[in-house]
């Protein structure tokens, strides 16, 4: 479920897309549609070429 607001810069729906379920419970991983990676494969190797470039935070995974 993504978090819906009329105050968010962005819509979720529209300006985010899958690109790889990382749990069973309906996580994903979402990025902005001109973003480099279509997989995890590419997601990981891209932020791995950029480590100063990225932040991540997490509640638990």
């Amino acid at each position: 479920v993504l978090f819906r607001s009329p105050k968010m810069p962005y819509d979720g729906l529209r300006d985010l897309a899958p690109i790889a379920q990382i749990g069973a419970g309906g996580n994903f991983l979402v990025v902005a549609p001109d973003f480099p990676a279509r997989n995890l494969k590419e997601f990981v190797a891209h932020i791995r070429a950029r480590p100063d470039a990225y932040d991540y935070a997490s509640w638990g995974i």
